[in-house]
């Protein structure tokens, strides 16, 4: 019985981390009318057993670029990306077999305002068997804070986040306010 949590411990450790990519080289420079995204995507999916191939192929964002994201994995995946300013519509979810849905409200939107980086919500997607699937649109931004820091540190040394997302969201401007306080309490 042991061995068998030791097993289950090891794998779950092994699998259970989140995808991250940054599509932007080592170069963290923006142009004038550029901006980083940050894109967080949530697979939950109950019917799949590993985390090296969720089914989907690629989810396109439609914008003054198109983008599309790939290698997606169940559970937390997150990216960023530098893109030209602007909106950004999450467009189409990519199956196997070429399958896909097609995201027809106007909520899925992502915005990227120029030397920032932007992050207007969480995709969440909920697969529901049987060619179903439910898809939401959710503002998490204390988790996407815990991600650029953890993560794209770097980045944010040079731009500060913004919440680019529906309503107004100070949550950003709060935590760099602290950070500002918290470093200048460090200095001699």
């Amino acid at each position: 019985m042991k061995i068998i949590i030791q097993i289950t411990l090891f794998l779950f450790i092994v699998f259970n981390h989140p995808t991250s990519l940054s599509d932007s080289s080592t170069d963290t420079n923006l142009d004038q009318n550029e901006g980083y995204l940050l894109l967080r995507v949530i697979f939950n999916n109950p019917f799949i057993t590993t985390e090296s191939d969720s089914g989907i192929l690629r989810i396109r964002l439609e914008g003054p670029e198109t983008y599309n994201i790939k290698n997606i994995n169940i559970g937390e995946n997150h990216y960023l990306v530098k893109l030209p300013a602007g909106e950004y519509k999450w467009e189409r979810v990519t199956i196997w077999g070429d399958k896909y849905f097609t995201l027809e409200d106007e909520a899925f939107v992502s915005k990227v305002e120029p030397n920032t980086i932007s992050y207007s919500a969480d995709f969440i997607i909920y697969n529901k068997g049987n060619g179903k699937a439910k898809f939401e649109y959710i503002n998490r931004s204390a988790w996407a804070y815990e991600t650029i820091k953890t993560h794209y540190e770097d980045y944010l040394d040079k731009y500060p986040a913004v919440y680019t997302g529906y309503g107004k969201d100070y949550f950003f401007e709060y935590l760099e306010k602290m950070d500002s306080l918290t470093k200048n309490e460090d200095r001699p």
